[in-house]
């Protein structure tokens, strides 16, 4: 039951990096890129809270990682408050760079013809990973 569903998984995963790939493709073959909505700094902030908040690899990082740092000695809350707000200041000082980063980026990627370069070239490597996933015999 188990392997079936991991084999589901997989078909799954092909299916969505070949879809990523033609999408990809098409903007290259076509010129255009998709129409971006324009969302407010509260709404991109949500929107990626609840994705870091969903994140399995996430969970499974503080799951794994967190209670080697936990001394049973000590209080509990405490010790798991600290620990996340130390990750949260880092994260907020490392997302921070990266945005500070991308806006003076933005006038080279914004090049329409770069940016065709760049859809053409991820949406090969899209198809080929999907292909490599369906080649794959073992998980």
């Amino acid at each position: 039951m188990l392997s079936e569903g991991f084999h589901l998984l997989k078909w799954l995963g092909v299916a969505y990096l070949l879809c990523l790939g033609i999408r990809h493709l098409h903007r290259t073959v076509v010129g255009k890129a998709l129409p971006s909505a324009s969302l407010s700094g509260t709404a991109t902030f949500s929107h990626g809270f609840l994705v870091s908040l969903t994140n399995p690899k996430t969970l499974l990082f503080f799951s794994a990682f967190f209670p080697q740092f936990i001394s049973s000695t000590e209080s509990y809350l405490q010790q798991i408050t600290l620990l996340s707000e130390t990750f949260l200041l880092l994260a907020m000082l490392l997302d921070s760079c990266y945005a500070i980063l991308a806006a003076k980026l933005q006038a080279l990627f914004g090049n329409h013809r770069l940016q065709r370069i760049q859809d053409g070239l991820s949406g090969t490597l899209f198809i080929g990973a999907g292909a490599w996933l369906a080649t794959v015999r073992r998980i």
